[in-house]
């Protein structure tokens, strides 16, 4: 059985740790497309983005109470852990028998829909893309 992932299922589960994923991994086929890919790791970097923020204001607030202030060095985190987990998925497809289904079309599509994640003009509603207002 093929059993196609939208990204919102990855996100939910980064690594793909669960037993869901087990359960898949181990009965059916999973398909990926190279849009589904592309999301995952935009979502991925946005996350890891948003709780660096969270846990630098969060630092910020303890350091107030404290006597002798804590350090947390992020600066490489960010970049480290998207060329992990960039790794990760490509590794993945290969060792879990994953497929992609579908590649970018021959027009510059992959290009198109790296730019509106990057730059914020595509945004998450529900579980679809949509334009940013």
């Amino acid at each position: 059985m093929l059993v196609f992932l939208d990204s919102s299922i990855i996100c939910a589960d980064f690594y793909m740790r669960g037993t869901y994923f087990d359960l898949l991994k181990k009965v059916d086929t999973i398909v990926l497309s190279e849009v589904v890919i592309a999301e995952v790791k935009n979502k991925h970097r946005e996350m890891i983005e948003e709780n660096i923020r969270n846990m630098n204001k969060t630092l910020s607030s303890l350091n107030r109470l404290l006597s002798t202030s804590l350090e947390v060095q992020t600066d490489n985190i960010l970049a480290q852990e998207q060329e992990t987990y960039s790794d990760f998925i490509d590794i993945s497809l290969i060792e879990s028998g994953m497929t992609i289904s579908e590649t970018y079309p021959e027009i510059e599509h992959k290009q198109i829909v790296e730019r509106a994640l990057q730059s914020g003009y595509a945004q998450r509603v529900g579980s679809q893309f949509r334009e940013a207002n």
